[in-house]
């Protein structure tokens, strides 16, 4: 559904463009900068858009807001360019220089993190001179849906811009753009059954990845991470396979990716080993999902837990996977798996990419009680994937609600989180229904809840009938299983190898 909108056109016309994107544009056309407006679905980084385009990194412009000494600049490179960076600080004659923190990057831009223009008003811009050897290049235009693609020649005319050369290409990188498919990781706990949060919020992106055909997916049951919290070693086999059933019958197709059991690959837990002994123990304790953890089970934090972010990220790392499609909250997990990614390249020499996550529609799924979102750990906040629709009935009829009517539509509160359901499964046309009623008419819940239902089991009974196939022949499981881990030792193996010998063991 890409649509490509040519300079000159009625611009404004076009509702999936955000006006600032337009307002953008026109900026561009005074500056006499040639350029095309872009529409897409929501992409989060470069690799996504120019992926969805079936473009490599060299296709790609990237705007980098750097601080040196106490000045802000912005460079301007292609994608698959890395910068000099004693180059840049020669040229503006800075003794530091470093990326603008997020929180810079919003105040400086007022655009959202990931969404940088080469043209940033007021911003000394520095253009990389291999930027020109392309005719044009496709970069950020300020929305996540949009993108821009930009005749390079005329990035010229940026006011206060200069051009020289920064940069160079990283070998490794080029090699991947000619055909090596780029790598995805991603994994979950066995600690209980999948529900619609977790399907929405991770197990849809996994899917949507591995049916574009041009990535090497990989998916696991991570039981190691399991035993972190309170488990039952009698029962805990079952939970393995039944969470694998789950995903079978969810989607995931071993003819288009690998799936198999975390620890019946030992490299996960040696790396993680490796990568602990250059990580500060001061980062661990900062995260906030650490501190959750050790709230909810008082008298069970462990070694265990302290280390699972470290043991996460060789998860990611022994396979170099670039994508982890997991839910925001997990984002806190990912950056320390890029962190350390840098800190082992930085002191070993470059090994590892740094991952970034691969949002979903459904990234926040509200909890059927009211407040939080759906979890595991939270009984009566969930619906399971193999809920029946009575099931699904009983759940939803537990959901806190209010009168039905009102001035304002509630912004939190189980209302809130009723609406937000629905706007997930029964669409935008569904939710504006609902909204009208609640401020004129009235809802009536019971109607809402009962709509709602049916609109939930339409989506799971799919799955359902998948899980039960599968369910049903157990050794299919166990092939596929056993083919997964065959697959993923070979690329763990070859990674540890690697870390071996420029750690100096080997």
């Amino acid at each position: 559904n890409n649509t490509i909108i040519n300079k000159g056109e009625n611009m404004s016309q076009d509702k999936n463009i955000d006006p600032q994107v337009l307002e953008y544009s026109e900026k561009l056309t005074r500056l006499g900068i040639k350029h095309e407006i872009i529409t897409h679905p929501e992409l989060k980084n470069a690799r996504q858009t120019l992926g969805y385009f079936n473009l490599t990194m060299s296709d790609g412009v990237a705007t980098l807001l750097m601080k040196g000494n106490d000045k802000f600049i912005a460079i301007v490179r292609r994608d698959d360019c890395q910068l000099n960076l004693d180059k840049i600080k020669e040229i503006f004659g800075f003794n530091s220089l470093r990326m603008a923190t997020p929180e810079e990057f919003v105040e400086i831009t007022k655009l959202p993190v990931g969404t940088a223009r080469p043209y940033l008003p007021g911003v000394s811009t520095l253009l990389d001179q291999r930027l020109f050897e392309k005719e044009s290049l496709i970069g950020g235009s300020g929305s996540f849906n949009c993108s821009i693609k930009y005749q390079t020649s005329d990035l010229k005319k940026i006011p206060g811009s200069k051009a020289a050369e920064v940069s160079f290409i990283d070998k490794e990188k080029t090699i991947l753009e000619k055909g090596t498919k780029h790598r995805v990781f991603s994994g979950c706990r066995p600690t209980a059954r999948l529900h619609i949060g977790n399907y929405l919020g991770a197990v849809k992106g996994m899917i949507d990845l591995q049916n574009r055909g041009d990535l090497d997916c990989l998916y696991s049951v991570v039981d190691l991470h399991g035993i972190t919290t309170p488990y039952n070693s009698k029962t805990f086999q079952s939970q393995i396979r039944a969470i694998a059933l789950d995903y079978l019958g969810a989607g995931l197709d071993p003819e288009k990716c690998h799936f198999m059991i975390q620890s019946q690959v030992p490299q996960h837990v040696e790396l993680a080993y490796f990568l602990g002994t250059i990580y500060p123990v001061s980062r661990v304790e900062q995260l906030p999902t650490y501190k959750d953890k050790k709230k909810e089970n008082p008298d069970y934090i462990n070694v265990g837990l302290f280390y699972y972010p470290i043991l996460m990220a060789a998860d990611i790392l022994v396979y170099k996977a670039e994508l982890v499609p997991v839910g925001l909250d997990q984002e806190p997990h990912l950056e320390v798996t890029r962190e350390i990614a840098r800190k082992f390249n930085s002191m070993f020499g470059r090994t590892f990419p740094e991952p970034q996550r691969f949002a979903t529609t459904g990234e926040y799924i509200p909890s059927l009680k009211g407040e939080g979102k759906m979890s595991k750990s939270v009984e009566g906040s969930y619906i399971l994937l193999t809920d029946d629709l009575e099931t699904i009935k009983k759940r939803l009829a537990g959901a806190p609600t209010d009168s039905g009517r009102g001035s304002v539509v509630p912004k939190e509160g189980g209302v809130a989180n009723l609406l937000e359901l629905v706007r997930l499964f029964e669409g935008d046309k569904g939710y504006e229904g609902y909204v009208k009623d609640y401020l004129g008419v009235g809802i009536r819940y019971s109607e809402l809840k009962n709509e709602l239902s049916e609109a939930i089991y339409k989506e799971l009974k799919p799955i359902q009938e998948r899980r039960a196939f599968y369910e049903q022949n157990p050794k299919l499981v166990t092939e596929i299983l056993e083919q997964g881990r065959q697959y993923a030792s070979q690329i763990a193996k070859a990674t540890l190898t690697e870390v071996k010998e420029k750690m100096g063991f080997i």
